[in-house]
């Protein structure tokens, strides 16, 4: 039985007396305030307005709720209880088609929205035994939630790892600016729609968001994070795939795990990444994983923030940047920290393009880190800043970097060009002549456009290229003096 609080806004031939007399002449049908017939379930769909505070459970109840025609149902401290027919504790189940959903606290099971809105302000989600929709809320055809508070998270059974926190679909909207998420991924969204995160806590064990089918997720804010989990394959901290939208505006961001290896970001498709003014990291102090890992046609630019990764490897080669296929990488600034820990004698670098891609570096701070776990190691001084192989480019006019800062002296970072892998650096004052570097390897000395000193050792195959550029403003005055010389040379 279901105990129905205050009722506003409810027609007179919706009365608690007049509903009694419709459900004794239609046995199992069910109004507002009363449940007796077996398998029953509660029906809201008269339009008005419902508050309840308690559910009593009776044999053959199925322990879900329907809300629907444009009905608003406010759920207060709602009880968990058992199932007489098994014995399964569980929270009331909502589904809700046209309809408002507000919950202000107690215990609340999986949710089913369509053309719905969810209010969350207090409460936990409590997952069944036997109920497994994929999500403990699921938002379809352009639903709304929102999220204030509450915890949708499992405390009563051992079976978070069969669900997800949050799926939305078919253009529908997440707004969460409080509470807490919990699930093996976090967030699914797909089908056009969209998630706005400006608080709370996020937590994944294998993703903290999936975005595909052109859906977005915007984070300014809050806390998100995988946390470790032996029981569950990890993947990713954020996964973007097909034509999906990732802007991560401010917040905080990471991921660790000590036996698994994943990417703080991997994208695919043509999706497309923002990332500014964040604190993030991604530390695998067992194992191997990346920072960035792009494929096909994706993209990703790094306006600014803090980002740190450490990584351990045994393979032949690590990186903390992986971009491939035809994808991008602009970093246009941010601080980045990379700790490279490796056994072997293997290739370290900080930008890694393979395939057509692109690596564009502009601005930004890079401080690289590298040590060997053989006994008796000094500090690693053979590490790529950028590696370009196959026919990917990488464009370099700005940045800070270093390698092992905590020596005194200068130790040089490396930058390579592979196969028929094309590199331009943009600036002033090199030690070789502009154009293409004619030697295969050699130490490269000058000013970045940007300002910035650098003094890299560099390695070429004899099919690719290391095209030293003049900086900007001097390009006016060279084809100047190129058109002077050409007609001196006519006369």
């Amino acid at each position: 039985m279901l105990k129905d609080g205050p009722i506003t806004s409810q027609p007179l031939s919706q009365s608690p007396i007049v509903l009694w007399l419709f459900m004794k002449l239609a046995c199992c049908t069910f109004v507002s305030v009363l449940a007796n017939c077996a398998n029953a379930q509660y029906v809201f769909d008269d339009g008005g307005t419902h508050v309840i505070d308690h559910v009593d459970i009776e044999p053959g109840d199925t322990g879900t709720a329907i809300v629907t025609n444009g009905t608003t149902v406010i759920a207060n401290e709602l009880n968990l209880f058992q199932l007489p027919d098994d014995g399964d504790t569980r929270g009331l189940s909502f589904s809700v088609t046209d309809g408002t959903l507000d919950v202000n606290g107690g215990f609340i099971g999986p949710t089913v929205l369509d053309d719905a809105r969810l209010n969350l302000r207090g409460g936990v989600y409590a997952e069944s035994d036997d109920l497994r929709p994929r999500s403990f809320i699921t938002g379809s055809g352009n639903s709304e939630l929102r999220i204030e508070d509450g915890a949708l998270t499992s405390e009563f059974t051992p079976l978070l790892h069969s669900f997800n926190a949050v799926t939305i679909e078919d253009q529908s909207e997440l707004f969460m600016s409080g509470g807490d998420l919990t699930g093996v991924t976090a967030i699914w969204s797909f089908d056009q729609s969209s998630a706005t995160i400006t608080g709370g806590t996020i937590v994944g064990y294998r993703e903290a968001a999936i975005l595909e089918g052109d859906s977005q997720l915007t984070v300014l804010g809050g806390d998100v994070q995988l946390l470790e989990d032996e029981n569950v394959d990890r993947s990713s901290l954020y996964i973007a795939r097909e034509n999906s939208s990732l802007f991560l505006l401010g917040g905080q961001h990471g991921t660790s795990h000590s036996f698994l290896g994943q990417n703080l970001i991997h994208a695919s498709g043509s999706s497309s990444v923002r990332v500014a003014n964040v604190d993030a990291w991604a530390a695998f102090p067992m194992t191997y994983g990346r920072l960035f890992h792009l494929r096909d046609e994706a993209t990703i630019t790094v306006d600014s923030g803090s980002i740190e990764h450490f990584t351990y490897s045994r393979a032949e080669a690590t990186s903390s940047m992986l971009i491939e296929d035809a994808a991008r990488l602009d970093v246009n600034g941010g601080q980045f920290q990379i700790w490279f820990t490796h056994r072997g004698s293997i290739r370290r670098a900080a930008l890694d393009a393979m395939g057509t891609s692109q690596i564009d570096v502009s601005g930004g701070e890079f401080m690289i880190m590298s040590t060997s776990e053989e006994p008796n190691s000094q500090p690693d001084n053979d590490v790529y800043f950028a590696h370009a192989a196959d026919q990917s480019t990488v464009s370099i006019s700005g940045g800070m970097t270093r390698l092992n800062p905590e020596l005194d002296e200068v130790v040089p970072l490396t930058v390579a060009a592979r196969d028929e892998a094309s590199m331009f650096i943009s600036g002033s004052d090199f030690n070789y002549p502009l154009g293409a570097l004619a030697d295969l390897d050699g130490m490269l000395t000058g000013t970045l456009t940007d300002g910035n000193p650098f003094q890299w050792k560099f390695e070429r195959d004899e099919t690719a290229r290391i095209v030293l550029v003049p900086e900007p403003a001097t390009l006016p005055i060279m084809l100047l003096v190129g058109i002077m010389l050409w007609h001196l040379t006519r006369k």
